[in-house]
């Protein structure tokens, strides 16, 4: 991955809660940490993006329960084959 060098200025209490994410050990650093959040967060926005995208199509068709209870079965039956 090609990565770009950013300055951030952060509030003392994100920076120490920051340290302490990394020094519970899941991630390097905080700049992985940072790296990790932002990416969350684009990824939501494209869910939503996405999402809006899919409720203004005119030709939406919305799934029952019925739908996925079907839908499981079918699921399972493939497993089972």
């Amino acid at each position: 991955m090609v990565t770009q060098t950013l300055e951030l200025t952060l509030p003392s209490q994100i920076v120490k809660d920051l340290e302490v994410e990394v020094t519970s050990g899941k991630y390097a650093n905080s700049a992985e940490l940072i790296s990790d959040v932002l990416q969350n967060y684009l990824d939501d926005r494209r869910i939503e993006r996405l999402v809006q995208e899919g409720l203004a199509d005119k030709d939406v068709t919305l799934l029952t329960k019925s739908d996925f209870a079907e839908m499981k079965s079918e699921l399972i039956e493939s497993f089972r084959n």
